[in-house]
């Protein structure tokens, strides 16, 4: 008997249950990961407006720069909404509050 891993009948989970959580919280540990670096680029464009981010890409002569739209009033949706006011202590970047989701998500 391992009572390491014994759960009660209350608390037994299923093998399709259990890779559920796992698929789960691995997703989110990639979120986090996604969210952190959200965050880096943010930053490393407001000290460096020329600062060119790995997702900043030209491809078959399309430009596309996750860069310019993080540091955009869409890269803060709550005060580009009008939810809060701009610059507010509340007006958080998108990629801060995805991190925050991805934290509980891992709980």
């Amino acid at each position: 008997n391992d009572t390491c891993c014994h759960r009660s009948p209350r608390h037994s989970h299923t093998g399709a249950e259990m890779g559920k959580f796992g698929a789960i919280q691995c997703l989110a540990c990639v979120g986090l990961m996604i969210s952190g670096y959200a965050v880096y680029v943010e930053e490393m464009k407001f000290d460096d407006p020329s600062y060119e981010a790995l997702c900043d890409v030209e491809l078959w002569g399309m430009s596309m720069s996750c860069s310019k739209v993080l540091a955009s009033s869409y890269g803060h949706i709550l005060s580009h909404w009008g939810i809060v006011p701009h610059k507010s202590a509340l007006d958080w970047a998108n990629a801060s509050l995805g991190g925050i989701f991805y934290l509980i998500m891992l709980g």
